[in-house]
């Protein structure tokens, strides 16, 4: 998965570890966003930061993760690199959870660092608004 696979969908990006509190109480709240907003052209996903240095640890921490929350939404586990570029071209500062949302051209327009229970009226507006905008192709460079 490639975020320009993602290109014509609006995407919230859900930048987290299995082992921060805030990203666990987070959550839930994006559990309820994509129940609210799955088939709506919005796609989820999150990318997680493990820092155990052992890739199969990692797996397992974020298998249990998804069990326990019974996340329905895409998980990968990003390596350092990966959160670096992305926090670099989203302007973001090093906290966790950091929740993107980009609009259909994969643009970054929002980003909420932490998200407490209470934020998701705020959330929710902000996705519908993208959603509502008019889809317009990218053009490609390839």
């Amino acid at each position: 998965m490639t975020l320009r696979s993602l290109e014509g969908k609006v995407v919230l990006l859900d930048l987290f570890g299995t082992w921060c509190p805030p990203c666990r109480r987070s959550i839930p709240i994006l559990v309820g966003m994509y129940q609210r907003f799955h088939g709506k052209d919005l796609e989820m996903v999150g990318l997680a930061y493990e820092n155990t240095g052992d890739e199969a640890q990692d797996r397992k921490l974020v298998a249990g993760l998804r069990e326990e929350f019974k996340i329905p939404y895409r998980l990968a586990i990003g390596p350092r690199i990966v959160w670096d570029e992305i926090k670099a071209k989203a302007h973001a500062e090093e906290e966790i959870p950091t929740i993107l949302l980009l609009d259909r051209q994969g643009v970054v327009r929002d980003m909420f660092q932490g998200l407490d229970p209470g934020e998701e009226t705020v959330l929710a507006q902000r996705i519908e608004k993208l959603l509502a905008e008019p889809v317009v192709p990218v053009p490609r460079s390839d």
